[in-house]
């Protein structure tokens, strides 16, 4: 790594362990987070809408999976972004779905395989008749082990809430 780049990465361990208020949304509320979070703007919550979401830096996943025939093209932010914008310190997420489907995720996850928060499908915005607004998607063509049930249930769609435990 250059030595620039060891400043950066230390800078940001510092910066992240101090809490930052995060505007409040200006629109509805697509995502909260709860829990073991730093940065809050509703209470002890995180609410974000679809316009902090986009600012975000947005990652693309090309990839078969067991809902869509073919490849599909996947994106949104980073989990492991979402999750550093609100200063998530557990070791497990707890995602529910707007239809209260939950599912466990391990925190590693976001950093071991870089899933996304898709917003969009093959250029399409995410609404909740196709799995929107938020759908967690692994790179499943990447490593065959994200091939398989485990991985599958933790691919929640329609994502309403996430709670870092």
């Amino acid at each position: 790594m250059k030595p620039w780049g060891v400043l950066i990465s230390a800078l940001m361990l510092v910066f992240s362990t101090y809490a930052v208020a995060l505007d409040p949304p200006a629109g509805k509320a697509v995502l909260t987070l709860s829990g073991k979070i730093s940065n809050k703007n509703q209470g002890n919550l995180a609410v974000l809408d679809a316009k902090q979401l986009d600012k975000l830096p947005w990652a693309e996943i090309k990839t078969t999976n067991p809902w869509y025939p073919g490849e599909s093209v996947f994106r949104g932010p980073l989990l492991k972004d979402v999750l550093a914008l609100v200063g998530a310190s557990g070791t497990q997420l707890q995602i529910k779905a707007l239809n209260d489907y939950a599912t466990m995720v391990p925190l590693e996850d976001a950093s071991k395989y870089r899933p996304i928060l898709a917003r969009t499908l093959n250029g399409k915005l995410l609404m909740p008749r196709d799995k929107g607004p938020l759908f967690l998607v692994y790179p499943y063509d990447s490593n065959k082990a994200l091939q398989s049930e485990l991985f599958y249930g933790r691919s929640a769609w329609q994502i309403a809430t996430i709670e870092v435990q």
